[in-house]
């Protein structure tokens, strides 16, 4: 997991997690024992005083009452007995009830059990074991007081009879669907995707795959805020390797100019109902969950999201329970909130404000963001970072944000975010740049900093070969 140690995230196993625990608590039990003992030591040195005035009682009252003031009452104290000022003004301080026997016989022992207390503390101080113990001791009550049982049963359960089965309709057949990044759509056979070979060109390359079953159903999300369902039996599979697949404009009905594919995902039969939400976001920092089973519409096309004027859909996305959301935009400003804070809505709902986004500036990143995620960060001059969840505070939804990356006034290290996307672990990459130029790495080869920094160079990207794009 990832942690944050010595005032920096850092990713760590089970025993260097404990490791860090049990220092932290030696470091809290010690400060507050110091703080214990220090309390005992001031509360021991008043208690002395007023123990020496008692013991001359008669004389204290007379030097009192000699006194023009409380001020000459004092330093005569001070004088006769030596006492501090501390103890000299708890003595004048001192209620007239305090002078009974019973209270000056409590005086005498509470002044008993500071002394104890103060020997005790000093022990856990000079003594690593006793620290120890006391630290067990705590851990000990804390596990007693919220500790309860496992609440999952396992048990065995006696297999079900088998029903016999009854076909139903043709039998869903394996299938392999891709969408390249030129927008053409092709289905073909387990066994022609295998004979395939690598694509020259960039726009020939893919940009969803998914290994899947004729009954299963694709769901395109386009920039307009509509969504395209669409049965993979009803493609039409290319039995040769060099046949190409059709353009999306060809095969989903209803596709206006301009209107693109942003985000494309795949359904089992039933799977809709049981996914639960769908999360959308939008260029102008919109963000709107519904259940995806409202998504469950029998139809060629049909709206997904309301979108304002002049905003587009960014991308869509299951919501991811237990994770914050995390949005960037173009010019390095960033925005954490919580999932809660975004209400359920219905389908044709706009969403809520998830982040305030100036007039020339847009979302490039939207997506839930975990404890051990990353964030991998480039500008459009090649410098890159990686940023880790920890680093990024949660907040209202709704705000500005905070700015995620530092640009140098002379535009040298870039002037906007090129691109941005989140990983759950150590993965490859590949950077494309408008040239068409393609530079594999891993997200090890980005440094980690903070923030306010700037990044480091990764790709040169000279004059207007600049980057465009991270390809996972």
């Amino acid at each position: 997991m990832v942690a944050v140690a010595a005032g920096k995230p850092v990713q760590m196993g089970l025993k260097t997690v404990i490791g860090h625990f049990i220092r932290h608590q030696k470091e809290v039990v010690t400060r507050r024992t110091q703080y214990e003992l220090d309390q005992a030591k001031a509360r021991a040195h008043i208690l002395e005083g007023l123990i020496v005035a008692v013991d001359n009682l008669d004389e204290v009252i007379a030097l009192i009452r000699a006194s023009r003031n409380g001020k000459e009452a004092k330093q005569r104290l001070m004088d006769r007995f030596g006492f501090t000022d501390v103890q000299a003004q708890a003595i004048l301080d001192l209620r007239l009830q305090r002078l009974t026997g019973l209270e000056i016989e409590a005086l005498r022992k509470e002044y008993a059990d500071i002394l104890k207390l103060i020997e005790t503390l000093e022990s856990i101080l000079k003594s690593e074991k006793k620290l120890m113990n006391v630290i067990k001791k705590e851990l000990r009550e804390i596990s007693a007081q919220f500790g309860d049982d496992r609440r999952t049963v396992i048990v065995k359960e006696e297999p079900e009879e088998a029903l016999p089965e009854v076909e139903e309709g043709p039998i869903p057949e394996e299938a392999v669907v891709f969408l390249t990044r030129g927008g053409q759509l092709r289905r073909v056979a387990p066994r022609i995707y295998e004979k395939l070979d690598m694509p020259e060109k960039e726009s020939d390359r893919n940009r969803y795959l998914f290994h899947t079953q004729t009954d299963h159903t694709l769901y395109f999300f386009t920039n307009l805020g509509n969504c395209y369902p669409l049965s993979v039996g009803a493609l039409t599979e290319t039995a040769k390797p060099r046949e190409r697949g059709g353009n999306l404009t060809s095969v989903l009905a209803g596709l206006e100019n301009g209107e693109e594919c942003v985000s494309l995902l795949l359904m089992t039969p039933g799977s809709l109902n049981a996914m639960g939400d769908l999360l959308f976001f939008t260029r102008q920092g919109q963000v709107k969950r519904t259940s995806a089973a409202d998504y469950d519409v029998k139809r060629s096309k049909f709206a997904a999201i309301n979108l304002k004027d002049g905003d587009s859909l960014l991308s869509v996305m299951p919501a991811e329970e237990g994770a914050d959301l995390l949005m960037m935009t173009r010019k390095g400003m960033c925005i954490r909130f919580a999932l809660d804070d975004v209400p359920e809505m219905g389908r044709v709902s706009a969403g809520v404000k998830g982040m305030k986004v100036d007039e020339d500036d847009q979302v490039i990143l939207a997506c839930p963001i975990a404890v051990s995620d990353q964030i991998l960060l480039f500008t459009e001059r090649g410098y890159g970072k990686r940023l880790m969840s920890a680093m990024f505070d949660a907040q209202g939804r709704a705000g500005k944000g905070v700015k995620c990356v530092y640009f140098n006034k002379s535009g040298s290290t870039g002037t906007y975010v090129a691109a941005a996307a989140r990983i759950t672990n150590t993965r490859a990459f590949t950077v494309l740049q408008h040239g068409g130029l393609l530079t594999p790495l891993s997200s090890d080869d980005l440094p980690c900093q903070d923030l306010a920094d700037k990044g480091k160079p990764i790709v040169m990207a000279v004059l207007d070969d600049v980057v465009e794009e991270l390809i996972l």
